[in-house]
């Protein structure tokens, strides 16, 4: 085997995450120029389960913080007298899986969180897009301690930077 080759497999084993991009849908006739104000409620548990720690605030947080670090304008409800656009989040499956049986086992005990988000018009609540995004940790064993907090917060860091690209992208094209 390869030096490369040994060298991925060990750090496959050692890590073991799984980062996907995220999949992004959004309509052709939608222009996001100038549209850096959101409102943004906490992300819903969809799962039908409840955790500890509580994954959905994980992710709204993160995706909160990384949007306001990516200059938008977060507002409340009862501020929506100007344009903006709602992005509503719903935490769609996680498993908060075990350090110790990625240890025993790669594969096993893996932590996984998927999150949904729907982009609609502040105003006419019109579906503007969509993204989801997801994280995955299956190896690393004890070198993957705290997964259950760092892979929810990941999934809404990349979500909030999804949003802040395509605000920048289309606005850019225009």
């Amino acid at each position: 085997m390869s030096p490369v080759l040994r060298c991925a497999a060990l750090a496959l084993l050692l890590c073991g995450t799984c980062r996907a991009e995220p999949i992004i849908w959004l309509d052709d006739n939608v222009d996001l120029k100038g549209k850096r104000t959101l409102f943004v409620p906490s992300v819903r548990n969809q799962t039908g389960k409840t955790f500890e720690p509580d994954p959905a605030r994980l992710v709204s947080d993160a995706l909160h913080e990384r949007l306001r670090k990516g200059g938008m304008t977060l507002i409340s409800r009862s501020e929506s007298g100007r344009e903006f656009i709602t992005v509503e989040s719903g935490l769609m499956d996680y498993e908060a899986g075990s350090a110790l049986q990625r240890w025993a086992l790669p594969g096993m005990g893996a932590t996984l969180c998927v999150v949904r988000s729907v982009l609609r018009d502040g105003a006419s609540g019109t579906v503007l897009g969509e993204i989801i995004a997801s994280g995955a940790v299956a190896g690393g064993g004890l070198f993957s301690l705290g997964a259950e907090t760092t892979i929810p917060s990941s999934v809404g860091a990349e979500i909030a930077q999804a949003i802040i690209s395509l605000v920048d992208k289309r606005a850019e094209e225009r």
